[in-house]
């Protein structure tokens, strides 16, 4: 089995050419789920409502999805919008050379933001939430160096927090 070299043994264009992959890895899963969401939100907005019930996720009170028209709307909206920002991303990551991790929580936030309005219970609507938000913080501090961007991370977490 052959073991990825660390960073520092790896060259500039060995470098350039992981950070390109993860880059391309992480846009490509965002316009998946983007993809997905538009197709899911249309198909309930032209078409019967859905319910799913998923008991085992959680103990005791379970997860739950119910798709209607309205939540068709805005999950297809926030799919149409997510394809964009999978296009975008995978080249706006390597140019602004992103850390693995927001490369990864991208889709995390999508996915969440797809949840939010699928949610059928007040505990799925909670944790599609708090995954959605606490995603968003992540992105919002990728560039946690600039006191602004530190300044905006904490406002974020302390409006987020204070429901």
């Amino acid at each position: 089995m052959h073991l990825p070299a660390p960073v520092e043994e790896l060259g500039e264009g060995q470098r350039t050419a992981r950070r390109a992959r993860q880059a391309i890895g992480s846009g490509g899963v965002t316009t998946v789920l983007g993809t997905a969401g538009l197709v899911l939100g249309l198909s309930v907005i032209f078409g019967p409502t859905r319910h799913l019930r998923i008991a085992w996720l959680l103990p005791l009170v379970g997860v739950r999805f119910d798709l209607d028209p309205l939540s068709g709307i805005f999950i297809a909206a926030t799919g149409a919008v997510a394809i964009a920002v999978g296009i975008y991303a995978a080249g706006y990551a390597q140019r602004e050379t992103w850390a693995r991790f927001p490369m990864v929580v991208l889709p995390l936030f999508v996915a969440g933001m797809l949840l939010v309005p699928a949610a059928g219970s007040i505990t799925t609507f909670l944790l599609a939430w708090e995954l959605m938000a606490a995603a968003s913080l992540i992105l919002v501090l990728t560039d946690h160096r600039r006191g602004a961007v530190r300044f905006a991370g904490i406002f974020y977490a302390v409006m987020t927090a204070s429901r």
